[in-house]
């Protein structure tokens, strides 16, 4: 079900397995039809010596002025959004928003990676999401440039506010991003073309990881945890 062996032993009822032994089982051979090439990070890393120059933009806040609070992950609400690309010759690509306190995940199909597409897509949904987001942190891509018309007033103002540009080359300011995306790539790997995938289809990967149990939640999945302290979320 693409689990990582963690997750797939918090799924198990009784075991008395640990992590390690599982790994271990699948470094030697020892499962039928698992090889090391499936796990999920399995992959080789990447040669930093070649890195591609960015394209400049005017961007709004650094996340210099986000409120260091946000960094606690005590409050629900404060979002961090990326996109997942495919071939780079192909238009199609996922955007990305992870809730940091409880790595929720939502998930938009783009026709392309413009800024306009985007930001229509964030305007298109914002009536429904709006509740649920105080803050969003992005990285420097163009994507999210706000060089574009947009005709909903709130998420203007939002964006002058609410909405803080990481620094570049710095991934790890968005670590929850990062970590969310792996677990995209197991179904969408590198080069593969997302220009045909469907908005149905990326509404049940959203699913699988949001009902996916956790470590970090003592094996609840996001849905649960969030289920959990839903009352003191809505209080805040």
């Amino acid at each position: 079900q693409k689990y990582s062996p963690e997750a797939a032993l918090y799924a198990l009822p009784d075991h008395k397995l640990c992590v390690k032994s599982i790994y271990n089982y699948v470094y030697a051979h020892r499962i039928k039809g698992v090889t090391v090439n499936s796990l999920p990070y399995a992959r080789p890393k990447k040669d930093k010596r070649y890195k591609t120059k960015r394209k400049e933009f005017e961007r709004g806040k650094s996340i210099e002025e986000r409120p260091r609070e946000i960094l606690k992950r005590k409050e629900y609400g404060h979002w961090e959004m990326d996109t997942v690309q495919g071939q780079k010759k192909k238009k199609g690509c996922i955007l990305v928003l992870s809730e940091r306190k409880t790595r929720q995940e939502l998930l938009f199909k783009l026709d392309n990676k413009q800024c306009a597409s985007v930001w229509n897509t964030l305007q298109d949904n914002w009536d429904k999401l709006k509740h649920h987001i105080k803050t969003i942190t992005c990285d420097n891509g163009v994507e999210f440039s706000t060089n574009c018309e947009l005709s909903n007033n709130e998420l203007i103002e939002f964006v002058r506010t609410n909405l803080y540009y990481c620094h570049p080359y710095r991934s790890g300011e968005r670590g929850t991003n990062e970590n969310q995306n792996k677990l995209i790539r197991r179904f969408y790997p590198k080069g593969v073309d997302l220009s045909e995938v469907t908005q149905e289809e990326l509404n049940k990967i959203q699913d699988f990881m949001n009902n996916m149990p956790r470590k970090i939640f003592n094996g609840l999945s996001s849905n649960q945890f969030l289920e959990q302290n839903e009352m003191e979320y809505l209080q805040t």
